[in-house]
């Protein structure tokens, strides 16, 4: 079991390091070969678009070949993913290849999410959904930061081409992973069998669409993908406003990510104890409270104070929800379910950064952080709606359960 967290920890954290090369060479890449801002920001959204599309089906594939083929499937594409980036010649190449990256994106980050489902033991969702969250994150952090080094010293096109080395290198490892299939974990196997105890439908996976629990989920991805993008791209023309320096600025959207990557494991632990429901409402509310006092704030100590505020308030929401997502995969088939939650953090990120330049544009920077406080108030009102749904529906099958084995 070590064995497979590992191989996939690692595989993850390499091909996540290698886009990370990759996303903030676009836009310089682009300009150069004549981009306007509008094909700029098609390069971008593009990529979360055909997520958005596609995340869906790929999960339910995923059902039927196992989260480990579509995995596989993705890397295969990588490799020429980083070719199409290194030798775009225009604008329209450049695209493509963008575009390509969100197909096999789509198939990689959701499937490996659904990988650690599977092969994550009985009340220790929280602790594995941990392992993989923190390689993300350090992954985000050291990603951006090779990117810049080595397109400094030896060319945008060598940074583009070192990506094709790190996704040959992840997919040699992911070749050594063995199946994910639950059927294949005893611990999975006695927690199907206890889930079979209290909801007859629990072996008969249903549409993300139809699943209250799944829907309450994907409310909780959309808002913090809202903001995991709004840190990157408008919080930075917020703190410009406040007169902060770049390094200032870098040092605040670090701080943040490091905050989330390294409390994922501890907080893995905490949510497999605690109720993760009450856990995922708390923080959001104090979520929303901190996004609506960052206005208030124009010296770097209070901003850095809001930062590590809201990073740990989004860190208890990403670890609970992640946990919760392993615990109804296995309900709504963990791919379907994972394919699904990632089509509605790419909703997210597609949503968050048109809505924040729309608000930007026409009242102030500072109107950008009301509407995520108020992107996570609705986010957090639909999951508690859905979560009850979800709650009276598990009641009602096992009470059904109960008389029909009374019967």
């Amino acid at each position: 079991m070590k064995r497979q967290i590992i191989l996939l920890c690692l595989s993850v954290f390499i091909l996540v390091a290698g886009t990370g090369i990759v996303a903030p060479l676009l836009a310089p890449y682009a300009k150069d070969l004549g981009a306007t801002g509008l094909w700029v920001g098609m390069l971008y959204s593009g990529f979360y678009v055909v997520r958005l599309l596609i995340g869906t089906p790929i999960g339910r594939l995923a059902d039927a070949k196992g989260p480990k083929a579509i995995l596989t499937y993705s890397l295969i594409l990588y490799p020429f993913i980083a070719l199409s980036y290194g030798l775009a010649g225009s604008i329209a190449g450049l695209l493509g290849a963008r575009l390509l990256h969100g197909v096999a994106s789509a198939m990689m980050l959701p499937m490996a999410m659904a990988y650690m489902g599977e092969i994550s033991a009985a009340g220790k969702e929280g602790k594995y959904m941990g392992l993989y969250n923190t390689s993300i994150f350090v992954a985000n952090g050291v990603g951006p930061l090779l990117g810049g080094t080595i397109a400094e010293h030896y060319g945008m096109q060598t940074a583009f081409f070192s990506l094709l080395g790190l996704a040959l290198a992840a997919l040699v490892i992911v070749a050594f992973l063995p199946s994910s299939r639950a059927n294949e974990h005893p611990e999975a196997q006695q927690q199907e069998a206890e889930q079979e105890e209290q909801v007859p439908a629990a072996r008969r996976p249903v549409s993300p669409w139809r699943h209250p629990g799944v829907l309450a989920l994907a409310s909780i991805n959309v808002v913090v993908a809202v903001l995991s993008m709004f840190m990157v791209s408008f919080f930075t023309l917020y703190a410009a406003s406040r007169g902060l320096s770049i390094a200032a600025i870098g040092f605040l959207i670090a701080l943040n990510n490091i905050i989330i990557g390294a409390t994922q494991v501890p907080l893995g632990w905490v949510v497999d104890r605690y109720d993760k429901v009450r856990l995922v409402v708390m923080s959001s509310v104090l979520t929303i409270i901190l996004l609506i006092m960052f206005p208030s704030a124009y010296a770097l100590w209070s901003i850095s104070l809001l930062m590590v505020g809201t990073g740990l308030a989004s860190a208890v929401t990403l670890a609970a929800s992640s946990a919760m997502a392993a615990v109804l995969g296995r309900q709504a088939g963990m791919g379907s379910t994972m394919g699904f939650l990632g089509s509605a953090s790419s909703l997210g990120m597609v949503i968050g950064p048109l809505a924040s330049g729309f608000l930007m544009d026409s009242f102030h920077i500072d109107t950008t952080f009301y509407f995520s406080g108020l992107m996570w108030a609705v986010g957090t009102a639909v999951f508690c709606l859905c979560w009850a749904a979800h709650s009276r529906s598990a009641k009602i099958k096992a009470i059904t359960k109960g008389e029909m084995t009374n019967v």
